[in-house]
């Protein structure tokens, strides 16, 4: 290989290099794209099943949060 080669190959890698970042850029990462507006904060437990339940569902009495009509004690 002659060294003009080597000069041209050397080129394209830097260039690939410097260009890349910049690509990456515009696409959003697995993490940006997750649902930010559901926090762990906003899930209560079920006083009967202890499953975890988004608050804006969740049924409240007597202090406690319940996932049905059902399973709030009455």
């Amino acid at each position: 290989m002659g060294i003009r080669t080597i000069i041209v190959i050397l080129l394209i890698v830097l260039a690939a290099y410097l260009i890349r970042p910049r690509l990456r850029r515009g696409k959003p990462r697995p993490a940006d794209s997750a649902d930010k507006t559901m926090s762990p904060a906003s899930l209560v437990q079920c006083e009967y099943c202890h499953t975890y339940i988004p608050l804006t569902s969740a049924v409240r009495k007597d202090g406690g949060y319940y996932c049905a009509n059902g399973h709030r004690a009455d």
